[in-house]
């Protein structure tokens, strides 16, 4: 039985979505801000017997920034471990502000999937974000910008990398109103060209609901759109996630799926005690070439260790046109 495809990370809490709710698999690891290392393994194959290929992802801090790489080891391979990225972080007063060198992961958008590529990216502080999530706010009269440049990053085969298109993208975002931020963002890879504008109005205790429209360059007569709606509360208590997406079969973005005709997606948190709390994520996405629609519910769970460590267990099954399980383990531990 293959295993479930692994969903993207949610974005950072202060970013956009709920911390929690948009958890669909393994988080992120924690960025650590005091000096020293941090150290990350995930399981990446815990059904295949015997030892299971596992990705280590470590982060060295100096007065210029920080290193981080990431290695796939696998015992059952004669290479042993492969280098999947390697970047440099410039420290605050960098001459590019918020500069990332290297292997990195573009913001992307509500509309858009954020893009792995191997150059550099500068501007604010960035944090991928899952399609169908909130923007992050700014104060009215407030605005930033961010710049992503390189070529597309990819891995064709476990531990093989590739860099593919040339790929650019530039944002800026604007606090328009209390509560109400707009950004309006463009992307490139190779030939294909997408831009949108988004929304997102603070809603007090329900959260943040967020609206986005984009359009593709197209040189045909189908639909070349894509919207999406969505409510989110994070926080480290309760939170949740409701969104909303459609696409016409026109629409080719520059990076990400292309096929994708709407989704749905639910997902609650909740804290079990001041040191754990369980996310549970219900995804539901239909494809134009798929008669049938699939269907993933992931349940994980995170429990906070002495010195700042984290214990994160994941189980996932997903029905459809792939059905299967998936499940993982995580162990944060910062020295």
């Amino acid at each position: 039985m293959p295993p479930v495809p692994a969903v993207p990370p949610p974005p950072a809490a202060a970013a956009s979505a709920p911390s929690g709710p948009a958890a669909a698999a393994l988080p992120s690891g924690e960025v650590l801000r005091t000096p020293g290392l941090a150290l990350r393994w995930d399981l990446l194959e815990p059904q295949r017997a015997g030892a299971s290929p596992a990705r280590v992802e470590g982060a060295v801090e100096a007065p210029l920034g920080r290193v981080r790489s990431t290695l796939r080891v696998d015992p059952a391979t004669p290479l042993r471990a492969a280098r999947l990225a390697t970047s440099f972080e410039a420290a605050p007063g960098a001459p590019l502000p918020k500069l990332v060198v290297g292997d990195t992961v573009g913001s992307g958008a509500a509309w858009s999937a954020p893009a792995p590529l191997g150059g550099l990216r500068f501007g604010r502080v960035a944090a991928p974000r899952v399609p169908g999530t909130v923007l992050a706010p700014l104060p009215p009269g407030a605005a930033d910008w961010e710049v992503e440049a390189g070529r597309l990053r990819s891995e064709p085969s476990p531990g093989v990398l590739h860099y593919g298109d040339a790929y650019g993208a530039a944002a800026w975002r604007v606090g328009l109103a209390p509560g109400l931020t707009a950004q309006a963002r463009s992307e490139w890879a190779g030939e294909r060209q997408a831009g949108g504008i988004e929304f997102a109005q603070a809603a007090g205790p329900l959260g943040t609901l967020q609206a986005s429209w984009a359009q593709s360059a197209t040189t045909g007569r189908e639909d070349p759109t894509r919207w999406t709606l969505g409510l989110a509360r994070g926080g480290s208590g309760p939170g949740w996630l409701l969104a909303v997406d459609a696409s016409g079969r026109g629409w080719t973005p520059a990076v990400g799926e292309t096929g994708r005709r709407a989704g749905a997606k639910l997902g609650t948190g909740l804290p079990l005690g001041p040191r754990s709390r369980v996310d549970v994520d219900l995804q539901k996405v239909a494809r134009w070439d798929q008669p049938q629609a699939d269907t993933q519910l992931t349940v994980a769970t995170r429990t906070a260790l002495a010195r700042r460590g984290m214990l994160v267990v994941a189980l996932g099954q997903r029905t459809g046109n792939q059905p299967g399980w998936r499940a993982g383990l995580a162990l944060h531990v910062a020295l």
